[in-house]
């Protein structure tokens, strides 16, 4: 698990049963989690990049980001959106 003075952590090649884990530890602490795929939001991580969608740079796990009490500018939320979902897009 993190440490617990953690304040964030990117994952990356991380097996499934360990980064759950770590998700799990992290889950109600203030600790920023970013990771790689839709896996890893699914696994309970806030943020996840997705190298391999157009229009789309990462996706955001909202409900990760209420249970760790972070606050995250909704300008930053907006960038994570499909660029068919903005308005003109």
């Amino acid at each position: 698990p993190p440490p617990a003075d953690c304040d964030a952590f990117i994952a990356g090649g991380w097996q499934e049963g360990p980064l759950r884990e770590a998700l799990a530890a992290a889950a109600t602490r203030p600790v920023l989690t970013i990771g790689f795929g839709p896996e890893f939001c699914a696994a309970g991580g806030q943020f996840c990049v997705l190298p391999h969608l157009p229009g789309a740079r990462f996706a955001a796990n909202r409900e990760a980001i209420t249970a760790s009490r972070l606050t995250v500018n909704p300008r930053l939320l907006q960038l994570g959106r499909p660029r068919s979902e903005e308005p003109g897009g």
